[in-house]
């Protein structure tokens, strides 16, 4: 089951929610913010990824970003401009993190109409940090997103999960989890 691939790594580890965000990138519906929820190990950053892989892709083809062009390969060596990735530095995520987001916001995408961000472990926001994000997730500009990645959504502050669309990902199957453990 080991791929370097992160296509289908994503594909593998959720399926269903792969599924889930090609019917609503394909109908143009793509929300501004989402909380996507679950345990450690369960294709969180694997799926923003490739979401972010899809936006971007020159070539998607059946709903699928094809990994190649430019683009993709920029974004999977983490080297797209368009594509900010944010975490805690230490055990918090604080406001100057933050602060790096709402610079980049104000700036329109480099090489395009779209700008992706991503905060890992958003848990470890400080509550002046969550609450700094609020306002760009009350207010975003077109063809800007943002995903706030979290095991523990009950540490999120209720006032950010009511302004994002929270999708809960399930733990990895006992199948998927043994091939996966097979492999290393």
């Amino acid at each position: 089951m080991a791929t370097d691939n992160p296509i289908q790594l994503a594909e593998q580890l959720q399926p269903e929610i792969i599924d889930r965000f090609k019917r609503v990138i394909g109908h143009h519906e793509l929300a501004h913010a989402y909380l996507l929820v679950g345990p450690s190990g369960s294709g969180k950053k694997t799926i923003a990824q490739w979401i972010a892989l899809r936006l971007f892709c020159q070539h998607v083809a059946d709903g699928q970003p094809d990994g190649t062009c430019p683009e993709c390969q920029r974004i999977i060596s983490g080297n797209h401009p368009d594509v900010v990735i944010e975490g805690a530095q230490g055990r918090q995520i604080k406001v100057d993190a933050i602060r790096h987001i709402k610079s980049e916001l104000a700036t329109s995408g480099m090489e395009g109409s779209q700008k992706f961000f991503v905060i890992n472990d958003a848990e470890k926001l400080t509550t002046s940090a969550a609450n700094s994000l609020l306002k760009f997730i009350e207010e975003p500009g077109d063809g800007i997103y943002i995903f706030l990645l979290t095991t523990n959504k009950s540490a999120i502050l209720p006032t950010v999960q009511s302004r994002t669309q929270i999708v809960e990902l399930q733990p990895l199957s006992k199948k998927t989890l043994t091939a996966m453990l097979s492999d290393t």
